[in-house]
């Protein structure tokens, strides 16, 4: 498991050998997402109380990645989540090291993009690279 903060939204990565369970079980799904936001809470001491949305983005190729979103903090031991499962969201690795893969996607903004389901070897470059959501179809139309 990874945990990330960019802007203010915490990123949790999980790796698909730690689940044991298929991504198109929706009640499975969901418990198991309860049980790592209260292991974020237990023991990453990762401060969750209010009411927050949690999109999951499910990949057989990497396993899940949940974006958590504080929608409103509260002061009391409350916790409201919900969740939204994206399940048709194209996933790349970001960098800016031109030499980190032989063939690009797509150069943007100064940094290089591609796509997951093109990597052989996928955790061989996660650490070097940045996870990118590309919700809004930003990549897939300039690469188009």
């Amino acid at each position: 498991m990874k945990i990330k903060y960019i802007d203010e939204d915490c990123y949790v990565f999980i790796a698909k050998e730690q689940i044991n369970f298929s991504f198109s079980n929706k009640e499975k799904l969901v418990n198991y997402i309860k049980k790592t936001i209260i292991r974020l809470k237990v023991f990453y001491d990762i401060h969750l109380q209010g009411f927050y949305k949690i999109y999951v983005y499910s990949n057989k190729k990497l396993g899940l990645i949940l974006r958590i979103i504080c929608i409103e903090d509260l002061d009391m031991e409350t916790l409201d989540l919900k969740i939204i499962i994206r399940s048709n969201v194209d996933i790349y690795l970001k960098t800016e090291d031109y030499f980190i893969f032989k063939d690009k996607d797509l150069l943007y903004k100064n940094e290089y993009y591609k796509n997951i389901k093109d990597i052989d070897n996928l955790y061989k470059y996660i650490e070097y690279c940045d996870i990118y959501l590309d919700e809004e179809n930003k990549i897939k139309s300039i690469i188009k």
